[in-house]
């Protein structure tokens, strides 16, 4: 499950919707454990970023957390 957040500081409705449509579309691109709850949180940067450099931090990030849990 994937949930998705876009504060006011990211900007009105219309902007924090589509930084939060963004976040699903480069979402959709990786891969995810099934047994996992993910929250995104949204800035400003979810907007002026190139899309595959957004596809780029969340695999990143994903990586970080794999390796965080086999350290366990």
């Amino acid at each position: 499950m994937v949930g998705f957040v876009a504060g006011r500081k990211v900007g009105r409705a219309v902007v924090r919707n589509r930084a939060k449509r963004r976040l699903r579309a480069a979402i959709a691109q990786s891969r995810l454990e099934s047994d996992t709850v993910y929250v995104l949180v949204a800035d400003k940067g979810v907007l002026e970023a190139e899309f595959g450099r957004l596809v780029g931090w969340i695999e990143r990030c994903l990586e970080k957390m794999t390796l965080a849990g086999e350290a366990r």
